[in-house]
């Protein structure tokens, strides 16, 4: 199936700015941005920065790999189980942006 979104693997980097904001990226195996998340750090501990921001960059970045493999899931299990995989489908479709059930 033939997905409308940018193709993996991304990667992401993080930066501080100046005025105290600090941005991830995520981009494609191009260079090409994905996304940029702005943010305030929340807590800092021994000059790490830590916020729900980050954790959102990591989860983004692995969308693509995260579909291919509940796709490849769902056609293992609906093949191999005959496990009803509809609910997996519809994931899917919301995904790319098809459905908003």
């Amino acid at each position: 199936m033939e997905t409308k979104f940018t193709k993996g693997p991304w990667q992401q980097s993080h930066r501080a700015q100046p005025s105290g904001i600090h941005v991830t990226q995520v981009y494609d195996d191009k260079g090409k941005t994905i996304c940029d998340l702005s943010w305030h750090a929340v807590n800092e501990v021994e000059g790490i920065t830590t916020t729900d921001r980050e954790a959102n960059a990591h989860l983004i970045k692995m969308a693509p790999d995260m579909y291919a493999e509940l796709e490849s899931i769902a056609i293992s299990m609906e093949c191999y189980h005959g496990v009803d995989t509809n609910a997996i489908y519809k994931l899917l479709a919301k995904a790319r942006g098809e459905s908003n059930d």
